[in-house]
C-alpha cells in the first residue's frame, strides 16, 4: 500500500473500534512514516477529545418522555397519510373545498352588488348616449383638473396618484338627478372617468379601499371611495383588460 491510499484509509480508523484489514494494514504504514504516524496521532487525539465533550453532555431528564411523544405523533402521521387517500376522506375534503369555494364566490359577488350600484349603473349608460360634442377639448392630465371642474360646478373632484397621470382629452360636468357628477374623457383605451360624492347616490364602498370591479352591458367598470368621493373608471372590455389597466396605472 502507497502512502496516499494509506492516507485516506487512516481516516476511517477510530481507536478500540473493530477495522477491516485494509484500514489496519493503513495504520501500519503511516507508523512507519513521521508524516502519517503525526496525522494519525492529531486524529486520534480529536475523537478523544469529541467523546470527552459528548460525556459532559447531560440530556434533560425528559427526554424519553419527549422521544416517545415524537414517535406518537410520527405514527399518528402515517395513520392520516395512509387513511386520507380513503374515497369517504377524500368525498368529505372535496365537499369542504366546495364550500369554501362557493363562500368565496358569495363574498366576491357581494363586492360587486354594492349599496348605490343602480346609480352607478346609469352614469355607465351615459356612456353610450357620448358623441364627443358634450366634452370640452384639453389637453391636460386628470391631476391637475381639480379648478376646471370647481369652476364648472363640482367642487369636490380629486383622483387618486395611481390616476393623475391620466391624458385627458375632454371633460364635462352633467347632473344626475340634481346631483353633479364630473366626466371626463381619457385617451387610453378610449376610457371614461367618472367622479361623484358618495353620498349624492347612496353609494357605500370600503373608505380607502380598493378597486370594486364589475362589468355592465359591455362596458367594465372599476370604482373606489376616497374621503366621501366615488371615482370610477370605464372601459369597453372585459375585466381582465380593465385589471391590466390598473396595474399599468399604479405609482
Amino acid at each position: 500500500m502507497n502512502l496516499k491510499t494509506a492516507e485516506q484509509q487512516i481516516a476511517a480508523f477510530r481507536a478500540g473500534k473493530k477495522v477491516d484489514s485494509k484500514t489496519l494494514k493503513a495504520v501500519r504504514v503511516a507508523e512507519g512514516d513521521a508524516t502519517l504516524r503525526q496525522m494519525l496521532s492529531d486524529q486520534m487525539d480529536f475523537d478523544d477529545q469529541m467523546v470527552d465533550v459528548i460525556h459532559c453532555l447531560k440530556p434533560p431528564e425528559d427526554l424519553r418522555r419527549k422521544l416517545s411523544e415524537l414517535t406518537t405523533r410520527a405514527a399518528g402521521a402515517q395513520r392520516l397519510h395512509k387513511n386520507i387517500a380513503h374515497p369517504a376522506i377524500l368525498s368529505a375534503l372535496a365537499g369542504v373545498v366546495l364550500i369554501v369555494g362557493f363562500l368565496i364566490y358569495l363574498e366576491l359577488d357581494e363586492q360587486k352588488n354594492f349599496p348605490g350600484r343602480d346609480a352607478v349603473e346609469r352614469m355607465i349608460a351615459t356612456n353610450d348616449r357620448l358623441t364627443g360634442v358634450e366634452f370640452e377639448p384639453m389637453e391636460t392630465p386628470a391631476g391637475e383638473l381639480s379648478d376646471w371642474f370647481f369652476m364648472h360646478g363640482f367642487d369636490s373632484f380629486v383622483v387618486p396618484p395611481d390616476l393623475a397621470a391620466l391624458p385627458a382629452v375632454g371633460s364635462r360636468v352633467f347632473k344626475q338627478n340634481g346631483r353633479p357628477v364630473a366626466q371626463m374623457a381619457v385617451d387610453r383605451q378610449n376610457a371614461v372617468l367618472f367622479a361623484f360624492r358618495a353620498a349624492d347616490f347612496g353609494v357605500n364602498l370600503p373608505a380607502n379601499g380598493d378597486w370594486s370591479v364589475f362589468e355592465q352591458e359591455g362596458w367594465t367598470a372599476a370604482i373606489r371611495q376616497r374621503s366621501g368621493v366615488c371615482t370610477m373608471l370605464t372601459v369597453r372590455g372585459s375585466e381582465r383588460e380593465m385589471k391590466n389597466l390598473l396595474q399599468t396605472l399604479k405609482p
